[in-house]
Parts: C-alpha cells; structure tokens; sequence
C-alpha cells in the first residue's frame, strides 16, 4: 500500500494492498486510515496453506465372538487446504486398514477397524494417529469377547430303516446361548462315504439366544447297508458339537401266503392249481419275478409284475407233470433292492402202471436237515433219513395247504403269525446261487447250453452234459423239456425247439452219463432261450412198496438254461429299448469269505424281444467264467466276473416286460473292488450300455479313547465304587463283535457295563467302567476289549451297541495270556461247545489302576426331630454328609419304620392342595403315597468333602412317626445317560416285587445286622431317583444281576455277562453286610389342627344346659377325630370352587346345634361359644353358607333366586338374620381362644333351620345344623335335649340298704309356666313283678304335679335298690300343658358286687350323664360374654362323694369387672330348703353381700 495523502470524491473507493513475503511465515500488520479528525485502524494477516484431521474421538465393538473378525469403519476427513500424510499405531487385537495413507483438502477416507481376539476378556486400547504437520489424535477403541455357546437337541438322530426308494428326514434343533453372535461351520468328520446323508445348512450364523434347525435327508442306496456318519457344528472360538446321523437302507417286504405246496397225488395228465397271494407290505412299489419257465413242470400264471404299496395279488401255481414219480422244485421268486424269497412246489404223479411213494414236506424237511448235519445222504442203496428234529406232519401241512387255498376272491391275505414262513434248508440269496443239496448228490457238468447263432435250414451242432451220481443206489434221471410258445404262431401253438437225447438214463452208484440236447428252431431272426429241468430220483422210489415212510427221499431238480438265435445270415433290423435301473451299483461292505447281493432290473420298452448279454470290459484284469456245474436247487446262467456274479449273465427279454437279474458280490481281498460291466443287446457292439459294480472288502477294527491304555481310578473307599465312561468305536464299514474279559485281580472289583456287544460301521458306544474295592490295598492289572469273530456267537444283535446275552466269550487260557501275565490261567475244559478259536483274536490291552482306602462317614444333625408337621404337607430337613476319609466312597441310604403302629390308619389319606408337587415337582408323580424319601438316595461323597441331602416327609395320615435314615455303603453304580452316545446297559429289569413296591422303592421295616435288604434303588428300572418310606412296609426283593457259571468252565478270567456283573463274583454291586456307616433318628408328630371349644354361656341356662343343647359333646368329639373320606372329598371340591350348599350336605352329616324356644317377637337369643387352639398347629377357620356369596356384590347384581322349597327356607333364614354365627372366619394361634356368638332372632312364629358348614384349613370339614323354634307367647313346652325323655339311673350293687338319692330334672323350656303331672302308678306294677319290692322308689322333692315357672327346673328324687343282677326299666306317663301323656323311661342296672366287680364301672350311657368326663368341659369359665360383670371361679361345683352327717365345703370366688362396688344374693332355687330337693341342706355362706 502506498503511504501518503490521497484524495477521493463522494462516493466508494477500493484501495489496493499488496504483500510480498521475504520468508515463509505468517504475517500480521495493520494500517491507519485517517480522515480528518477520524482515524480508521485495519489489521491485515497473511495465513499459510494449513492442514487438519477430523473424526471420530471413540469406537465401541460391543460384544464380539472371540477368535473371530469383527469389522468397523473409522472416517476421517482432511478438513484443511492442504495435502495430509498420517500414520496409524495400534496394540494388538486391534489393527487398521490402511496403516498410513495421505488425504488430498477435503478428501474423506474410511479406515478399517479390525478386532479379532483369541481370549474372552474386556479390551481396550488409543489408536493414535502420526500426522505429518507434527499432531497426534487418539481414538479410544472398546470391545468385549465372549465365546460362542452352541448346544444341540440331540447328538444322535436314528432315522431307522428306510426302503431303497424312499427317504427319511429330520430335524434337530440347536441354539446359541451365548450373548454373542456365533458363526457356525458344519462339516463331516468321519464315518460312512457312501453319500446318503444330506444335512442342511453347512454354514450361518446365529445371533444371540436364538435358534435354529438342521435338516438331515436320509436316501439309502443298497438294500442292507447300515450308514453312519459323523459332522461336526463348530464355532471359531472352539466350541465343537458332534451330530451322528444314522439308518439302514431295507427293501420291499413281501409276504406271501404260502411258502409250500404240496399237490399230494396227482393222476397223470392232470393239472391242478394252487392260489399264491403276494402282499406288498411296504410304502413303495414292489417289482418281483419269479424264476422259473412259464411252460415249465410248475408253472406261474403270472412269474412277474409290480405290485402297488400296501395292496395285495395273487398268481396261480400250476402243476403240468405226466411222468409218474415224484416231483419237487424249489423256486425263487426275486425282489428289487430285497432279498428273494422261495416256494417249495411238491406233488407224486401216479398213473396204472406206476404208483410211487407219497412225497411229504415232512421228507423234504428231514432230507435237508441231514444234509446240513454234514452227512452223506445215501449209502449202500439206504435211504435212512431219521432226524431228530421236529418235522411237520402231513395233516398239518394239508391243513396249512387248505387255509392258503381259501382266500376268497377279493384277495384278502389269510390270518398268519408274525414272521414269514420258513423253508427248510437254504433259502433266499443261498438258495438261488448255491442250491439246496449241500451233499451234491446229482451233478451235471453245465448247466448253461448256448447254442450260439444257427440256421433253421441245417441242424445245430448239438450240446451235451454230463450227469454225476454221487449217491450209493440207483438213480433214474430224466431231462423235462416242455414244448416251446411261438409267440408269431396261433394261440397254443406249440413247438419243440429243443430235445434231449436219451430222454431218461438209469445211473448206477457214483456213476455217471451223458445227455445230448438238439436245437431245432422253426422260424428264422428269432433269439430262444428256455429252461429245461432234469429230474432224477432213487430208482427205489418208482414204487410204494419198495421203500417205506421213513425211507422216502425228495427228488432232485437241476435248472439248464440252453439258448440259441437264429441271426446267423441276419442282423437285427431293430434298435432295442431297453433300460437299466442304476448304472452304479454299491454292495454293502462285508468280511472275506461272506457274500452280499444286490438286484438290477432291465426294463425293455420296445415291442420286440431283445436278447442281453453282460461282460466285462476287455481292460478289466478279471478272470471271466460261466459256472458249469448244475446243483439241486440253484439257479442256471450264472456269470462270474472276478469276484462279482450275476445271474442270469444272459437271457431275452419280451416285448414291454423286464427282467431282474441277481448279482453277487465275493471279495476275494481286503480292498474296494470295481467292474465296469457291459451289457450287449442283441449281440451288438453297437447296443451297449454300461453298469458299474463297486464292493469293498474290510475287516472290523476297534478304538477307543483311553490314552496310553491306561485308566486310572482316583482313591475309593472299600464298599464304594467309582465309575469311568470310556467310548469304545468301530472304525471300520463292517459290524464288530466285542467283549470284555478280565484278569483274575479284577474279577470281583471291576464291572463293565455293557460287557459285550455289536457295534456296527461306524458305531460308538460308551462303557461305563465300575471300579469297586473289596480290601485295601492298589490295583494294578490288566483287562482286555476282545474283537471275536463274527460266528462267536449264536445269534448276532439287532442294534449295534447292544449286550449280547448270546455272545460266547472266551474262556481259554491263551485268551487271557495277555490279560495278566503274572496270573496262574486254568486251561479251558474240552468240552463241546467251549470255544477255543479265540486265542488269535484281536484284542485291546487296559491297564486298570485304583486305590482302596477305608472309608468314615458322619451325618449332621444327628438329631432328626420333626416337631409337630401338619398332615398332608411336607416337611423338609436337611442332613449334611460328611467323608472323612481320603477316598470316594458310594453311599445308599435306607429309611426304616420303626412304628408303624403308631399311625392312625382310621381316617382318610390326606393330600391337602397341591402337597407333592409342592414337595418335588420333578418326581409328581413318581411318590404315589409314598410318606418320606430322600432327594438323592444314592450318590458319591468325595474325599474329604460334604454333601447335602434333603430328607422330605409328607404324613398322609395323623400319628406319631419314628423312622431310622440308614446310610449304607453300595458298589452299585448310578446310571446316567451320555447324550449322543448308544447307551444299553442290560440287567435294569428288576424283579415282580421290586416293581409292586415303586419306583426304586428300599423299604425295610425291622433294623437288622446284617442288612439283608435288597440292593440300592438305582438298581431297578424305574425312572424315578428317590428313595422312600412306604407305610406298606413291604420289602422289594433285588434283581438277579450275577451271572452264573453251574458247569464251571470259564476259568479264573472273570468274564461279564450282559447283566453288568463278573461272574463268580459274590460281592460286587450288592450292599455290603455289615452295619450302616452312619444312622440318624428321625421323629415327628403329624397332627390336624386341633379346635375345640371350651366354653358355652347363655343368658338364664346352666352351662351344662347350654352344652347339652348345642351338642358340644358330640362336636368335640368329632373335631377330634381323624379327616374322613367325605370331608377330603369336599376338600377337593372347594378347592375346585366347584362345592354347593347341596353337594355339602349330602357328603357332609349334620350335627345339630339346638337354640331353643322363644316367643315370637321376644328378643334374639344369644349363645357365646369359645373356640380354642389346643394343638401345636396355627388354625384358620371359617363358616361357609355356601348359598350366600363369600364377597359383597354391587347393588346392581341380581342373585338368582331360590328354586326348592328348602333353598327357599333357607333364603328366608338368611334374610331375615333369624339363625347365625359371628364371626365368620378367625386365625388362632397355639394355646389361643376366639369367642363365636350365635343368636336366634325369632321374627315370626314357625321352625327355622340352617346348615353352617365348619371348614378348618387342612383339617376337618363340618356340617353345624343350627335350628330353633319360634312358638306363641302362651306355648307350655319342655326344654329338650338329648336323654331329657328318660333317666339313666347310675349303677347299684345288690344289697344296698341306703342307697343314694338319683334325680330327674324337667326344665321350662317355653315362655309361659309349664303345667305338668306324673304318673308314677307303673312302679306299683314294677314291684309287683319283683316279689312286691321297691325297686325304684319316688324319695320326694318337687310335687307329682304342678307348675314349672318359665326358665325354672322341677326335681324328682328316685331311689333305686335292685334285687337282681339286670337291668331294669319302668315308662311313668307325664303329661305336659295340653299335650298328650309322653312316656318317661327310668332306667337302671344291679350288679353282684363279689361276682361281678367289673359291673361296678359305668356304661358310655352312664357315663355320658356326667358332665366331669364331657370332652372340653370346664368348671371354671373361661367365657365372659358382653355384659356379664360378674364373675364366679367356678359355674359347676362338684362336691365328690359325701358321707351322711358330714359337711363337705368349697371355696368360691366372685369376680367383680366392673368399676363400682356390686352388692350380690344368692337364689338358691330348687336347692331351698322349701323344694327338699337334696337330703340335706346346702348353704352359701355369704348370702348376700356388696363387693
């Protein structure tokens, strides 16, 4: 800027500022502007190019997966005007992306936070950022690493046997529980290759506490293979759950509806017929074929089809045979991806000339049976065929035949037993490839005849074989060739295309004969293939009468296959359709030297016949042969293609039909082997297809997951036991047969269970290893996991894993050589079936090492004192368990009754409200009635620690309980289940007794030394864990769980049998005998709560009056007996809300409370009763009319009206407040009192009753029937109570010259003066009958007629004086007022005081007249009823016994409650001397007085 004057016009001017820095620098100035006066400063500031960071100051991860990344993204922006360089430093789990990087003005970039931590904890760490311009930013960066917490519903999913065909699928269920997400993998870990198992989803991921599911397809491959295979669900963070998914892949089933006909004899040149019914029992279609010539000796109408799922057909079996002999073929029918079935055709022909023996199944049967036995059948001509198996009988077998035959024409399959038939000898793949004649007593060197390709115009060179007999008698053979079906001809036209020359041949023993076959085709381009049969039989069966019953033998029938075309100048013109079914087939795998079969079927669509062929490629190193020798039974055309077989290897199939061809696989070495085999059609290279086979090859191999083959038992006191659970596998594709054999040391200490098995490919299982020292000393000795060959036993398992009971172990001394070297081996018996085979076999070596210690076990407290419990609640104590010693030691407790007596089985069982499930709502419904038990029963105390054990009784019934909780040493293992594991210990099945007595049910009612009770609770198979006392007081006897040995020859190895335990051992898992280790006496009272009253007062009745009105005697009494049945089910229903005033009270009986007579319109009457607590319990009562509601409803409900007359009666009571008690309901505690105020308010004139039902919480339910009577002012009625119409005299001896003075007292019980007058003539008439002596005798006292004043008593004074030993009784007439004369009853009874001296005690009628021995009942009051100021100590003064002349006294005290002095005198009443009531005088002294 230029200095100096300037000078400017109006208006606005610019002024021009220039800068030229020397250095690079912030500059700052200023410049004045004056304008006259006015000066004007302006600063001026030159700023360089400058740099800055902006973002974010903190990140929080929150809660991540650990070992897994997490991501987030930091922006940063440059938010100056020039280029930024910055650099990142950061702490590991934490890094960023990019590391340094440089931001252009105003550029935003977005760097990648990662966090990826290895452990779970709480991280935090500063990213700090290196800027170039010299700064440095911190960003605070948090997170939290968890481990994912993944869990599956189950381990193991067994989708069972699934048909080839169709698939099976499921789901399981899994869940994260973590509070992170978890990203989960599934991949296969082992197990089956076969590709069958599909399981969904392989990868995810689940956020926190959620769930999700896997699904899991079965779709089997080859019939009879069992598939297992293993996955993995794993998590980063190494949580890793193992799911095994397993089946077996079964075919079709079919049942047929008879294996065997027999035609019986059948007169040449008739053809019977049989009906066959085929049902298909499973949900698949079912493709069949049976293999025989439709124009053969038996014949099919219908040899091949499908049949539908679930449905049923049928075919006919034809007999075409004219030669007279005997006749049987054994033809087998094939099913697709199933194993083949058989039918026994057998029938005798017989013609005039020819007659031979009957041939029965019976023959057959015993026939095959001594060919299997391993015997030559025939010798020297004899034909002895003798078995000592059971055999069927004719009539049996005509039976069977009939009942097959009688299906009627819906096709509906007969009534048959659970399993298919069985034939005799071989069956199924056996029979087809191998035959049924083992012996092989008829031969022939070929039984496949190819003619090759021919011309019709010249003869075939024709084919021969050689028959062999092989049998020590004559044979006659014939070649049965039945005439051929010209498909282009004329229906029924027939023609012989091939003959046999000779027809028949005569062999004499082990000779041997050749036929010749011709070929003669009749038509030109046309493939033939028939079977033809060659019969021979013993030339001594051509007759009945040259061999008996027992000497018949079955003939035998060999298949030949002879095929030949006649293409030999031509070349089909067509293309075959045809279709194979699978162009892979999988055996199953297998042993070397078994077999496995597999089905193929060739499917020809086109409408000619094609003729098929396999081979096997000309690359294949395989030796290639056609089976030439022909056995009984076995089916012809087998081609072997090195170790696989397939049958037929050749054959023509016809228009629109299939064919099912049988391969077989025989592995010849220890590998998987393939063929690839091609199948010609029509002799064409051109017409091929290909099918591969695969089969493998293996041999069983067992592992488990012992490390080092050590197991070591950590120290265990004697009489305990501790448990390993070790996982034994198959690691190979084939089932492995396994068992446990163990050294002499070990036999009676250690069990495993299971001790024997199968488990098939693939297949786990765990063991459980019990360890249970008999002394105290170390083991150290060897067991060993035995691999048996596959005949080891006599029956293979059905499942793998399970106890074998079948499986025979080894017993000889090398097969525990290697068990314990140290130990001295018995060497085996010789005997017969002693197996002796098992030296070789595999075997895993396991060194048991354990310590035995001695075990001290106290219990606290060792007082178990109840108190007093309410009954049908539980009450709970808990015990502390203590092992002072330093091993593990098993305990079993047992709780023994010691009084069952004590209990009061009268009333009613007691199950207040929900109690037991109160009590353990696990085990609900498990106790029954069980009264006490322990939460643990059995279980392991540790070494030196405490266990806490909850000993719960819940009383059913009232009575005192004394129980003794036992605490038992036990070897007996617990059982427990491992998850995902095959688990089957056999030997839980407990005995009839054990199961009547409950789940794990241990009671004993006498202690005894030494316990003979049975074994611990665990031990039964019930499902429960508790132990109980039972008021049945029965003993459950212990399941056998030892294995026997009677003949002895398992040696010194102690060999486990399926029921877990050593044989020979006597003292493993059983209950030592000796006294408990520790014991505790348990004590407790069960009660009601007890209410009672006590006291009853009413304004101008004696207390003992007001009693006996209200019925308190017998109230008392009740409430003071055991809950009923009827009060428990009224219980139930109020519990329900489902109790009306009907239902009470016609469960519920009444006891009737009498208010008494009042005029109408008088005041209410007013009793005060005092109810006390006077049981240990609180008590909760409450008054129920159950017509009035329980809660104040509004004024605008509307109740329903009464319906009944009685409901109508009641509503009126109610109403008008006539009868009630108040209050309603109250709480006493022990030892207090609550007094109830029940009044009568006579309104109107009439009779009112109303029921008030008593209902005690957890005791008794009763019905009070309150009444009362309102009658005219004038009304002269007597008060009555209970006995007021008699009068029981007390009991006097014979003899007695003065006797005491007995009254009879008629109160006033209406408003006005009582009128009465008694008849005492009747006593005359008494005297009369006893020899004109008094017996009872009116003594004065009240006049016999007068007036009784309202509220006063007239005394009558009798004596009674009896001449005899009886009783004795008089009706005296009293007539009241206006009423007619009532009858009142003196009663009396005389005993003989030297005879008779127990007369002397007083009856329940006697006795019932005497206040001192009412229950409750009190002298003293305890009741001060409103108003009442006075009090005296007592209201009864019992004077006892007093002599004549004598003074007796009593003290009495007068209680004044009110606040001023109170001047009192007595009313002696009837007591005056005036009323001569008493002989004698009473006198109270005082008679007046101011107190």
């Amino acid at each position: 800027m230029r200095r100096g004057m300037q000078t400017y016009c109006h208006g606005c001017h610019a002024l021009q500022v220039y800068f030229r820095p020397q250095r690079q620098q912030q500059h700052t100035e200023q410049f004045e502007l004056v304008c006259g006066t006015t000066s004007l400063l302006i600063p001026l500031e030159a700023v360089l190019p400058a740099s800055k960071l902006q973002m974010q100051s903190a990140i929080d991860f929150g809660s991540v997966p650990a070992k897994e990344l997490a991501l987030q993204l930091l922006p940063i922006k440059n938010v100056g005007d020039a280029p930024l360089r910055f650099s990142w430093k950061i702490e590991a789990p934490f890094s960023i992306e990019p590391i340094a990087g440089q931001l252009m003005p105003s550029q935003i970039l977005s760097c990648e936070v990662r966090f990826e931590p290895q452990e779970a904890a709480a991280y935090h760490a500063s990213a700090a950022c290196s800027l170039d311009n010299g700064e440095l930013l911190t960003v605070q960066i948090n997170g939290l690493a968890k481990f994912p917490f993944l869990s599956l519903e189950s381990s193991r999913i067994d989708l069972g046997e699934v048909v080839v065909g169709q698939t099976a699928e499921a789901y399981v269920r899994f869940g994260n529980h973590s509070p992170v997400a978890a990203n989960f993998t599934l991949t296969l870990a082992g197990g089956s290759r076969d590709d069958v198992f599909s399981i969904q989803p392989s990868r995810g991921t689940l956020q926190p506490n959620e769930y999700s599911v896997l699904h899991v397809v079965y779709s089997p491959k080859a019939t009879g293979t069992f598939s297992c295979r293993t996955c993995t669900l794993a998590t980063a963070g190494g949580n890793k759950l193992t799911l095994t998914c397993q089946g077996t892949a079964t075919g079709p089933q079919l049942r047929l509806s008879s294996r065997v006909f027999c035609f019986g004899n059948v007169r040449s040149g008739q053809s019977p017929s049989k009906v066959l019914y085929l049902e298909n029992c499973s949900n698949v279609p079912l493709v069949f074929e049976f293999l025989q010539d439709p124009n053969g000796v038996f014949a099919l109408t219908r040899c091949s089809g499908v049949i539908a799922p679930r449905s049923i057909t049928h075919t006919a079996v034809l007999f075409k045979g004219t030669l007279p002999t005997n006749y049987w073929q054994r033809i087998v029918c094939l099913i697709k991806d199933s194993e083949p079935l058989a039918i026994d055709a057998l029938a005798t022909v017989y013609d005039d000339s020819s007659r031979p023996p009957p041939l029965l199944y019976k023959h057959i049967e015993s026939y095959l049976a001594k060919v299997q036995a391993g015997g030559l059948t025939l010798l020297n001509g004899t034909a002895d065929l003798t078995t000592t198996t059971q055999v069927q009988s004719n009539a049996q077998q005509q039976q069977h035949d009939s009942s097959s035959s009688m299906f009627n024409v819906l096709g509906q399959m007969p009534p048959s037993t659970q399993q298919q038939q069985q034939l005799a000898g071989p069956d199924s793949w056996q029979a087809l490839f191998d035959g049924v004649d083992a012996a092989q007593a008829i031969t022939v060197s070929s039984n496949y005849l190819d003619f090759g390709s021919c011309s019709r115009l010249q003869p075939a060179e024709p084919c021969s074989f050689t028959v062999s007999n092989n049998t020590g008698a004559k044979v006659l053979a014939a070649l049965l060739v039945t005439p051929w079906q010209d498909p282009l001809g004329q229906l029924g036209k027939v023609a012989q295309v091939f003959q046999a020359f000779p027809e028949s041949l005569e062999l004499r023993p082990h000779s041997s004969a050749t036929l010749r076959v011709v070929f003669r085709p009749p038509h030109d381009g046309v493939y033939y293939c028939q079977g033809l049969v060659l019969l021979a039989g013993l030339k001594a069966m051509r007759s009945f009468r040259l061999a008996q019953d027992a000497e018949v033998v079955p003939p035998w029938c060999i298949g030949i296959m002879a095929s030949g075309n006649t293409f030999a100048n031509l070349n089909p013109e067509y293309s075959p359709k045809v279709i194979l079914s699978s162009s892979n087939i999988t055996f199953p795998p297998c042993r070397l030297g078994e077999m496995v079969h597999q089905t193929l079927a060739l499917l020809n669509k086109g409408d000619t016949p094609v003729h098929f062929k396999f081979t096997a490629a000309s690359s294949s190193p395989i030796d290639i042969k056609q089976q030439q020798l022909g056995i009984a039974g076995a089916a012809p055309g087998v081609g072997w293609f090195g170790p696989f077989g397939a049958l037929p290897s050749q054959g023509v199939l016809e228009p629109k039909s299939q064919k099912l061809v049988a391969l077989r696989f025989q592995p010849q070495h220890l590998d998987m082997a393939q063929v690839n085999l091609t199948c010609i059609f029509n002799n064409t290279s051109a017409n091929t297809t290909c099918v591969l086979l695969t089969g493998t090859a293996c041999e069983p191999q067992l592992s488990w997951d012992v490390p080092d083959g050590q197991l070591f038992f950590r120290p265990t006191c004697i009489g305990a036991s501790s448990q390993h659970c070790i996982t034994i596998g198959n690691i190979s594709q084939v089932p492995a047969r396994w068992c446990w054999v163990v050294s002499k040391k070990l036999q009676d200490v250690v069990i495993f269970e299971p001790s024997a098995g199968v488990l098939r490919g693939f297949e786990s299982t765990q063991v459980r290893v019990s360890f249970a020292p008999i002394k105290q000393q170390v083991y150290n000795a060897r067991a060993a996991l035995l691999l048996l060959p596959p005949n080891a036993a006599a029956g293979a398992a059905g499942s793998g894993g399970a106890a074998d009971d079948n499986c025979q172990q080894p017993t000889s001394a090398d097969a525990n050589q290697d068990v314990e070297m140290e130990d001295s081996q018995r060497p085996a018996d010789n005997r017969q079936n002693s197996p002796t085979d098992f030296a070789d076999a595999e075997k895993l070596i396991l060194t048991i090492i354990g310590e035995a210690t001695q075990g001290a076990l106290s219990i606290e407290p060792a007082d178990g004192n109840f108190g007093a419990i309410n009954v049908g609640y539980p009450a709970r104590r808990n015990f502390q368990l203590t092992n002072k010693s330093n091993g593990v030691l098993r305990y079993s407790i047992e709780l023994v009754n010691h009084a069952p007596e004590l209990i009061d089985t009268e009333g009613a069982e007691c199950d207040f409200g929900t109690a037991v499930a109160a009590a353990d709502s696990n085990c609900e419904t498990q106790h029954g009635s069980r009264d006490a038990w322990i939460d643990e029963p059995e279980g392991v105390v540790n070494a030196r620690t405490s266990k806490s054990l909850t000993l719960t009784l819940l009383p059913r019934r009232r009575g005192e309980y004394k129980l003794t909780l036992n605490v038992l040493a036990t070897t007996l293992p617990q059982q427990s289940s491992h998850p995902g594991m095959r688990s089957i210990l056999a030997g839980s099945s407990s005995s009839p007794a054990a199961a009547a007595a409950g789940p794990a049910g241990l009671v004993a009612t006498v202690p005894s030394y030494p316990h003979t009770s049975t074994a611990p609770a665990g031990s039964s198979s019930g499902s429960s864990n508790h132990k109980y006392f039972s008021r049945t007081h029965s003993t459950a006897e212990s399941p056998n769980i030892m294995a026997k040995d009677p003949e002895g020859w398992l040696g010194d190895a102690a060999i486990f049998t399926a029921a877990g335990a050593a044989v020979g051992s006597t003292k493993a898992a059983m209950p030592l005998d000796k006294p408990p280790l520790a014991a505790v006496s348990v004590t407790a009272i069960a009660c009601f709560p007890a209410l009672l009253v006590k006291d009853v007062v009413s304004v101008g009745l004696p207390k003992q009056v007001a009693w006996q009105m209200l019925g308190i005697q017998q109230l008392n009494q009740e409430l003071c007996s055991p809950v009923g049945g009827a009060e428990v089910e009224a219980q139930i229903l109020a519990d329900r809300g489902m109790l009306t005033n009907d239902k009470a009270l016609m469960l519920l009986p009444p006891y009737k409370m009498d208010l008494g007579v009042v005029a109408a319109g008088d005041a209410a009457r007013s009793f005060w009763v005092q109810f006390a607590n006077e049981g240990p319990l609180p008590i909760d009562w409450q008054l129920h009319s159950y017509d009035a509601p329980e809660v104040e409803l509004e004024s605008w409900v509307e109740t329903a009206r009464p319906v009944s007359q009685t409901e109508k009666e009641r509503a009126f009571v109610i109403e008008n407040a006539i009868l009630g008690m108040q209050p309603h309901s109250g709480t006493l505690v022990p030892g207090s009192t609550q007094q109830v105020h029940v009044t009568f308010n006579p309104v109107v004139e009439g009779f009112f009753q109303l029921p008030l039902f008593l209902r005690i919480k957890d005791g008794k339910h009763l019905q009070l029937q309150l009444s009362g009577q309102a009658v005219p002012a004038s009304a002269q009625l007597p008060l009555t109570i209970k006995g007021s119409n008699s009068c029981v005299f007390a009991a006097c001896p014979l003899g007695e010259l003065d006797p005491p003075l007995q009254c009879y007292e008629l109160r006033n019980g209406g408003p006005a003066p009582l009128h009465y007058m008694l008849d005492i003539s009747p006593l005359q008439r008494l005297a009369k009958q006893n020899y004109s002596a008094e017996v009872i005798k009116f003594a004065g006292g009240s006049p016999l007629e007068g007036v009784v004043p309202p509220g006063e008593v007239a005394v009558f004074n009798w004596l009674f004086q009896p001449l005899e030993a009886k009783s004795y009784s008089v009706a005296l007439p009293l007539t009241l007022g206006d009423a007619q004369p009532q009858p009142l009853l003196l009663r009396g009874r005389g005993y003989h005081p030297l005879q008779h001296p127990e007369a002397a005690r007083s009856t329940a009628e006697e006795t019932a007249q005497r206040w001192q021995q009412w229950l409750g009942f009190q002298a003293a009051p305890s009741l001060a009823p409103p108003g009442r100021i006075l009090l005296p100590s007592q209201e009864m003064l019992d004077f006892g016994v007093c002599l004549p002349a004598s003074t007796t006294k009593r003290l009495l005290l007068l209680h004044n409650r009110a606040a001023v002095p109170l001047a009192f005198v007595w009313d002696m009443g009837v007591f005056s001397e005036d009323y001569r009531v008493i002989s004698g005088r009473l006198r109270v002294t005082p008679g007046t007085g101011e107190h």
